[in-house]
């Protein structure tokens, strides 16, 4: 089961930064058609108030993956070198280990690296998927499924048993886990607006979705991503 995003006005989120600063790690699995030009999140960490003060990986577009840290004046991005659209679903881990260390795996493989120096504040107060969720919000047209983010960095050896294609996997890498959401919640087909996307770590850090002007854009999807074990 996924979400289908529509570039339009759709997100999940929650008011909240869950992380409290460096380090952090998320897994995501996407899918991006073939064509997609737009640049929204895959997953975003920053301010719902301003739009300086953020971390996030993004589709460029050229279709290859962008890791981008900004906080006001300051903004670092790097990209990847793989065009990811049109290739099915694929795995993102992006880890953002300090100020000066951030890194994108793709499929276990690593896609990005960049150390230039970018610090995390404390005013971080949202977390989300399906766009860049600052003040100007820019959206993204993917599907997106099994959410998952810790509080630490994740190893070589997690990045790999994520990549196992198991669903619920991210249950087994409990140590900082923040939150496990894998956007199952809703029928395909049916609208995800308003509906609490159930994070099922434990922690209660549930995801809302948001269809924006209601066009029944943000809706559930019945294709199966990945397997029960």
């Amino acid at each position: 089961m996924a979400i289908i995003f529509d570039g339009v006005d759709d997100s999940a989120y929650i008011n909240s930064g869950l992380v409290g600063g460096y380090p952090f790690s998320f897994s995501v699995w996407v899918w991006v058609a073939s064509g997609t030009v737009d640049n929204g999140a895959f997953f975003w960490i920053g301010d719902k108030d301003q739009d300086d003060e953020y971390c996030e990986v993004r589709l460029n577009n050229t279709g290859t993956i962008q890791v981008v840290s900004r906080i006001t004046g300051n903004v670092q991005f790097k990209d990847g070198t793989i065009d990811i659209r049109g290739t099915g679903w694929r795995n993102i881990i992006g880890i953002f280990a300090s100020a000066s260390d951030r890194r994108v795996y793709l499929d276990g493989n690593i896609e990005i690296t960049d150390t230039a120096s970018v610090n995390f504040t404390s005013v971080e107060d949202k977390t989300g998927i399906g766009g860049s969720l600052d003040s100007t919000p820019s959206y993204a047209t993917y599907k997106e499924s099994d959410v998952a983010l810790w509080s630490r960095e994740i190893s070589l050896k997690e990045i790999e048993i994520l990549q196992s294609g198991v669903k619920r996997i991210p249950l087994q890498i409990t140590q900082g886990l923040v939150g496990y959401w894998p956007l199952d919640d809703i029928s395909n087909g049916l609208s995800a607006d308003g509906v609490s996307l159930k994070d099922i770590s434990g922690n209660g850090n549930h995801f809302t979705g948001d269809d924006g002007a209601n066009n029944t854009g943000l809706t559930g999807l019945g294709e199966k991503r990945l397997t029960y074990q």
